[in-house]
């Protein structure tokens, strides 16, 4: 597991959970962000803004992110992608890994080359189930998972591009 740090502009934040920034990237990145994902984001403004900002992160560095419910057949178009890259039963072990918790928050991908991210905003932290998990994954489907903690920063210009 690699630790990761990530600045953003506070305002933005305050923008998201004020719900007027969640259309505004789902406009700008219409190939990250589904319309269930705006769904999501929208009736949960205090969540997500960190796995919509690593995402962007991504998406500007030339790499391809799944964000929410990419393990599950419902959403046809991220499971078809997550299914490209794992066989039936290694999306078991990513879609069960322990009953306290989700797998991780995002799936980067581009060409050949993959891993998993998981988003820590402010205070939150990983809990202990969770760096199991994650090393858990590491291990059984070798595959790195990032673990990226978001601070708010006012000079936090060159990480934003979205």
């Amino acid at each position: 597991m690699k630790n990761e740090f990530l600045f953003y502009f506070p305002e933005l934040f305050e923008k998201w959970k004020a719900k007027r920034l969640q259309r505004t990237w789902r406009r700008k990145f219409r190939k990250i962000f589904d319309k269930d994902d705006l769904r999501i984001a929208l009736t949960q403004p205090r969540y997500h803004f960190g796995e919509w900002f690593v995402a962007i992160h991504y998406a500007n560095k030339g790499y391809k992110v799944l964000v929410e419910k990419y393990l599950y057949r419902n959403h046809s178009r991220k499971f078809k992608i997550i299914s490209r890259f794992f066989t039936p039963q290694q999306i078991g072990i990513l879609k069960y890994p322990n009953p306290r918790h989700q797998s991780p928050d995002l799936f980067v991908y581009r060409d050949k080359k993959f891993f998993f991210v998981e988003v820590k905003l402010g205070k939150d932290r990983l809990r202990r189930s969770q760096k199991n998990c994650f090393k858990n994954i590491e291990k059984k489907l070798r595959c790195e998972v990032k673990v990226f903690y978001l601070k708010p920063s006012a000079e936090a210009a060159e990480n934003y591009r979205g």
